[in-house]
């Protein structure tokens, strides 16, 4: 399922993880739906430091990504990222799909990884396959295709992840 792949090392992993860990509880009861911690579109991130990396760090990457996919240039697209952490007390992300409202690519950026692979996707068999993922990797797929995550096996860890859609936001053709 992946089509594009690369690994980077961001200089702002720390100071996002200190965050989380200072304003976060990662417990069952955080919220009653996912019980992970999410930003959701990074609005979440109340420290202006950070969301300035980030917005920064991910226009670049959105932009080498389409360039690489051959997207670039010649359809206009916008893209929403958001920031999940998850622990071994919180659960896991169900099984879904990003394909609405114009979603093409979809991308999950592993900011910090346990030691097991917990991002997965689905085959039409619904068997899960677990494709590489270690601290630094970034990687791109179809927003339709079917994924979810496991919950984080390994005590004291926090799984981070930037996750996000490249979106049309106009049509070319007619």
């Amino acid at each position: 399922m992946i089509f594009w792949r690369s690994v980077c090392q961001p200089n702002f992993v720390d100071r996002l993880e200190q965050y989380i860990i200072g304003n976060y509880q990662f417990n069952n009861s955080y919220t009653k739906k996912t019980n992970y911690w999410s930003s959701y579109f990074s609005n979440g991130i109340n420290d202006e430091s950070i969301t300035k990396d980030l917005d920064l760090f991910y226009s670049e990457h959105s932009v080498a990504l389409t360039k690489d996919v051959g997207v670039h240039g010649w359809m206009p697209y916008e893209q929403h990222y958001w920031i999940q952490a998850y622990s071994n007390t919180t659960k896991s992300h169900e099984i879904h799909a990003h394909n609405g409202q114009g979603a093409i690519i979809s991308w999950v950026h592993i900011l910090k990884a346990p030691k097991q692979k917990c991002f997965f996707f689905i085959d039409s068999y619904g068997e899960k396959h677990y494709p590489e993922q270690e601290t630094n990797d970034i990687f791109a797929f179809p927003s339709w295709a079917l994924h979810g995550v496991d919950p984080v096996e390994q005590e004291n860890c926090i799984r981070i992840v930037a996750s996000g859609n490249i979106r049309l936001v106009k049509k070319l053709w007619k």
